[in-house]
């Protein structure tokens, strides 16, 4: 018997994709940093070496950041502080406890993004050791609960937060907070935001999403409260692809969760007319939601490292197909072989 081999090869479009980073930020230099800070008198942000970094009567020694942009610092980053040792009244324009810091190019003009992209950054969230957490799992001392705060497709003029949600959001946005400690309150522990209005919400303190969301991505022995990002290095990826975004959160040594999946970033309107929510520009930042003085405030700060912006274009797959060539033997025919081979 005599068997002949045919192959043949084409390719086809990959699921996955291949980024191109279109932005990168390590906060190395203060002179040639390319973010642009927008906040109110109440926030702060400094760049720091945060392996020996003061912060008022403290020294803190934070380890590296897991995804340091090749070339960079080990130890180089941002340190975002708010409000904490005047109390503030209600929030009004200029004095909001918010920092946001937005991606801009050389000329120090805001980038703008758009078709598929992520936004990738690490963070670290400092609460005090001091806290106290009561049986409900909240934080019982004032001033422990603020959060990092994410943004795409961002068009704002003026500090953008959890406490803005309602008039002044833009794009599609959300938060994280330090402690877990919003609890049922408007918005949650983790949220997602379309402009002003709220697309989901993960509350730590209810069990099916402390079990699906909080526990993998932060660990049961994150501290001073389990199940928080608080104290550690936490990856933040946001990507846009297809329109859609979803949202990632890992700290160090944990296995990660989407927090939210393929979230519409966009809407269409009875005519069929398309507004988007994720072109425009990225930003980073930190807020304190309430009006309160911290009790240990040189214990409460969020350090940013590794900001970077990636263009996820389309890879493609090889697909080899191989098929033995039918033969014959007394005229009966045999079964054909088919062999498929992937090779990215």
């Amino acid at each position: 018997m005599a068997t002949a081999l045919a192959g043949l090869s084409f390719h086809v479009p990959s699921p996955s994709a291949r980024a191109v980073d279109l932005f990168a930020e390590s906060f190395d230099s203060e002179i040639d940093n390319r973010v642009e800070p927008l906040n109110g008198t109440a926030g702060l942000a400094t760049f720091v070496d945060y392996s020996n970094m003061t912060v008022g009567a403290l020294t803190h020694n934070i380890p590296e950041a897991p995804r340091r942009i090749a070339g960079s610092g080990p130890t180089k980053g941002m340190l975002l502080q708010v409000a904490y040792t005047t109390p503030e009244g209600a929030a009004t324009l200029g004095t909001e406890r918010i920092v946001n810091l937005v991606a801009v190019d050389e000329f120090r003009s805001r980038l703008q993004f758009e078709d598929n992209y992520r936004l990738k950054f690490d963070l670290y969230l400092r609460i005090s050791p001091g806290v106290t957490i009561s049986a409900t799992g909240i934080p019982t001392n004032a001033g422990t609960t603020e959060q990092a705060l994410w943004g795409v497709g961002y068009n704002a003029n003026s500090p953008m937060a959890r406490g803005w949600r309602s008039g002044r959001g833009s794009g599609m946005w959300g938060w994280l907070t330090t402690d877990c400690g919003h609890g049922a309150t408007v918005g949650g522990d983790a949220a997602l935001y379309r402009a002003g209005i709220e697309q989901g919400a993960r509350n730590m303190n209810v069990t099916d999403a402390a079990e699906a969301y909080f526990l993998p991505a932060f660990g049961a022995d994150a501290t001073p409260q389990p199940r928080s990002p608080a104290n550690q290095w936490v990856e933040a990826t946001m990507t846009v692809q297809g329109k859609v975004v979803t949202v990632e959160y890992k700290a160090v040594g944990r296995t990660g969760a989407v927090f939210y999946e393929k979230m519409p970033g966009f809407t269409t309107d009875a005519e069929g007319n398309e507004t988007s929510f994720v072109n425009g520009g990225v930003m980073v930042g930190y807020e304190d939601s309430f009006n309160s003085v911290s009790f240990d405030p040189d214990n409460q700060w969020m350090l940013l490292d590794n900001m970077v912006v990636e263009e996820l274009t389309a890879s493609s797959m090889l697909v080899r197909q191989e098929k033995d060539t039918t033969t014959y033997t007394g005229g009966a025919p045999t079964t054909a072989v088919l062999k498929i081979e992937n090779t990215r």
